[in-house]
């Protein structure tokens, strides 16, 4: 039962990454009851930190922060570090595009951000820092403040150029 509820796991996932998000949505949310009865955490936290990613391709804000930040609390108490600060990624970007609209938002999402550096960091992720300094450009440009965006998006082109991902550096 524990590997069919992994492999739908892995089946939803694959939805999501064809861009059949409903479907995906579906298997996810039912691959997560089941894993959690089964007593699989890791999981059902890993089905939960995916469907804040649709979410978040959704523009569906308000529900990709709680289901991130549903994730992390998981993925900390699991310690699982990359995972967390994935987590904690996706909670500052859904606190970023709702901004605009809450500017208190913005704070949330920095905090967000902070953490997850620290955990990239700790990882060595330089990919995923790399990243994080362009969210953190958007979040300085949505400031009005222009030369700590152009700072931050130049950091992130030499991380990309020195891992040689040409498609990111674009």
């Amino acid at each position: 039962e524990l590997g069919a509820a992994q492999t739908r796991y892995s089946i939803g996932y694959l939805h999501f990454l064809r861009g059949a998000y409903h479907q995906a949505m579906r298997v996810l949310h039912q691959a997560r009851i089941e894993c959690r009865q089964l007593g699989d955490e890791q999981t059902a936290a890993l089905c939960v930190l995916d469907l804040a990613e649709i979410h978040l391709q959704l523009n569906v804000f308000d529900d990709a922060a709680r289901l991130a930040a549903e994730a992390r609390e998981s993925f900390q108490s699991l310690g699982m570090r990359y995972e967390a600060a994935r987590a904690a990624t996706f909670l500052g970007l859904a606190q970023l595009r709702m901004g605009p609209c809450h500017p208190s938002n913005l704070e949330e999402a920095e905090q967000a951000f902070a953490i997850a550096d620290e955990e990239f960091t700790a990882e060595g992720n330089e990919v995923h820092l790399g990243l994080l300094s362009l969210y953190r450009a958007e979040l300085w440009l949505l400031r009005g403040e222009t030369a700590q965006a152009v700072a931050l998006a130049e950091a992130a082109e030499h991380t990309f150029s020195r891992q040689e991902l040409r498609t990111k550096i674009c």
